[in-house]
């Protein structure tokens, strides 16, 4: 029989998207419900192999007994993206470092034997250029909301890690790198530049565009998570997973989306903020392809139209 797999957040963009990866397996999809694309939820309904539950990770008991009889977890559930995170700090700690630690008590105490979880290239702090997993994580001083996300992230690390070392269950920590595509809600900005492009509204950029980040397609995270998943040399590691070649700055970004769609009236503005910015971030993947004997496939410009090609069909869909 195949093994049961139990993914929190299995019902937002990345658990979604992984729960695909796995079709020939029973599923559990632990969630809230609360930032599901209605479309992602009805797929998910119709397919045999998965069973939903509706809940909440700081709800231990309920999510102990709905995690008995898996042989892995994969703790995607999470408060994420800058704006959300921003606006709701206070419930960003809970989730994300209560809930997270309710996650592995669980685990631990009904006996699943591996848990992985989905942590944060913010981990690596503000400059984060050709990072590999051995340097030093660097939360900024505490003082504005947006470092409560990584902040919390890096105690779920912590904890995941310190239960590995204790045999207490086996545990696997992914940090991934700005990761898009079909089926992203919130803040996500490919998203909401090409939201903004199909719509013939502004490109707002925050000034002064060049921040640098590298993206990761949805598909391709997946993928490599699967196989991570697959490696028993994985196991015990941190692991950043990313594409390190789909390298680009803020407005080169805004650009590129805004030749795409050449039809877009749109205008390109840069904007003031008043949240502070990781100036760089992409990943060293050697690791990654060393584990997985992959590496992404799908470049920044497939990648877009992609995406493009989902949204259009959407681009006047409120629920987006």
């Amino acid at each position: 029989m195949a093994e049961k797999i139990f993914v929190t957040g299995g019902a937002g963009f990345i658990g979604a998207a992984l729960t695909r990866q796995f079709s020939g397996q029973p599923i559990t999809v632990y969630d809230s419900f609360s930032r599901v694309h209605p479309k992602t939820l009805a797929e998910l309904r119709v397919r045999a192999n998965i069973t939903l539950v509706q809940g909440d990770i700081l709800d231990l008991d309920h999510l102990s007994n709905a995690m008995e009889h898996h042989a892995l977890v994969v703790h995607c559930a999470a408060v994420a993206g800058v704006q959300a995170v921003a606006r709701n700090p206070i419930t960003t700690i809970r989730v994300n470092a209560i809930g997270s630690l309710n996650v592995l008590d669980s685990a631990v105490k009904v006996g699943v034997p591996r848990v992985v979880v989905l942590s944060t290239s913010e981990t690596y702090g503000r400059v984060a250029a050709n990072v590999d997993e051995a340097m030093p994580t660097v939360i900024p001083p505490a003082g504005h909301p947006r470092w409560t996300y990584a902040a919390s992230k890096l105690l779920e690390e912590h904890a995941a890690a310190v239960l590995h070392h204790l045999s207490k269950i086996k545990t696997m920590i992914v940090r991934p790198f700005n990761v898009y595509g079909p089926g992203q809600r919130g803040d996500g900005a490919i998203r909401n530049l090409l939201l903004a492009a199909l719509r013939n509204e502004p490109l707002e950029v925050v000034a002064p565009g060049n921040s640098v980040r590298s993206w990761c397609y949805i598909d391709d995270f997946v993928r490599l998570l699967s196989l991570l998943l697959k490696n028993d040399d994985a196991w015990g590691k941190i692991i950043n997973i990313g594409n390190s070649d789909s390298r680009i700055s803020s407005m080169e970004l805004a650009q590129r989306i805004r030749n795409l769609i050449r039809e877009s009236t749109s205008e390109i503005r840069l904007v003031p903020s008043t949240i502070p910015d990781v100036t760089e971030r992409y990943p060293d993947t050697s690791l990654m392809q060393r584990l997985t004997g992959s590496d992404c496939m799908i470049g920044l410009d497939e990648g877009l139209r992609k995406t493009e090609d989902w949204l259009r069909r959407f681009s006047r869909d409120s629920t987006l």
